[in-house]
């Protein structure tokens, strides 16, 4: 059983450029939500842990 068909090279090919910045964008703005949280997460879990004397 094979995942990729036989040309796929030549299906990558022929993804363009604006396509690929098109869907690296769209990926990023979906992933923002996520990243803020865990950013907020992180400097409120170190905030406590430097307030403990942990660090």
């Amino acid at each position: 059983m094979e995942l990729l068909p036989k040309d796929s090279k030549q299906i990558t090919a022929e993804i363009d450029l604006p396509n690929r910045k098109k869907q690296f964008l769209m990926g990023a703005k979906q992933i923002l939500p996520v990243a803020m949280a865990g950013t907020i997460d992180g400097l409120v879990f170190g905030l406590i842990a430097r307030q403990t004397g942990s660090v």
